[in-house]
């Protein structure tokens, strides 16, 4: 029995046949799939060996909707659907009411439920699925104190506006809406039980955030939303 194609016109239909069998596909990707696969199965048995290129049929005999199948599945067997588990290092600083004169380990460990709760609002409007917080570490300062270093990383992510930390969330919005330069940086931090945060924000005297500037006697005091970071209320304050 006479063979129905050519290569070329096996090839052809073949690729018509995978367009609509796989996603994803055009004219060009989809031909290339379908030569590589006649390849793989030992390439094109022509009916006349003086014409190899004639008709003929693939070595293992599929016909191009066959074909179109076999590569189909072939192209899915390579895809993987993987529910996955896994760490995201992330930093941020929190603040928070606790008992006077807690040693470091225990302010973290305070600080847990907390910690727990800011992750789930920063994943709230996302698909991802939070499970569980490990390996917390830190260093608290007392009296809502922010350390110079801290300063220095709230001054650089500033301009990172995916930053989900409250205190550059804060930070940036202070400067944008006083017009601020960088000198200014948050300098002490308040909250209590179940409440609104409240920012210190003063000029310092370099971007190294070691010193406050003397020759400026203003303070920002802005109370923040302890959900959404957004600014509620803030007072610009002159020392006396």
């Amino acid at each position: 029995m006479a063979s129905n194609f050519t290569l070329t016109s096996w090839k052809e239909t073949t690729t018509t046949a995978l367009i609509e069998a796989l996603p994803l596909q055009e004219f060009d990707s989809a031909f290339n799939l379908v030569e590589n696969y006649l390849s793989s199965v030992g390439g094109w048995l022509p009916d006349d060996e003086n014409d190899p290129t004639g008709f003929g049929m693939p070595v293992n005999g599929e016909t191009p909707s066959e074909a179109a199948s076999s590569i189909s599945t072939n192209e899915y067997d390579r895809v993987y659907s993987t529910n996955l588990s896994f760490n995201i290092q992330a930093s941020a600083t929190l603040a928070e009411n606790l008992t006077p004169s807690l040693d470091n380990d225990s302010v973290i460990s305070s600080l847990e439920i907390r910690l727990k709760e800011w992750i789930e609002q920063q994943l709230r409007n996302t698909n991802i699925n939070y499970i569980d917080a490990i390996n917390i570490t830190g260093t608290s300062e007392v009296a809502g104190n922010t350390t110079a270093q801290q300063r220095v990383v709230f001054d650089s992510e500033v301009s990172n506006q995916n930053s989900v930390d409250p205190s550059v969330i804060t930070l940036r919005n202070v400067r944008e809406l006083n017009n601020l330069d960088n000198f200014w940086n948050i300098h002490k931090i308040y909250t209590e039980e179940d409440k609104d945060l409240v920012y210190i924000v003063r000029k310092y005297v370099s971007v190294n955030y070691n010193s406050l500037d003397s020759n400026s006697a203003i303070s920002f005091v802005v109370k923040v939303d302890k959900d959404n970071y957004s600014i509620l209320t803030g007072l610009k304050l002159m020392d006396t």
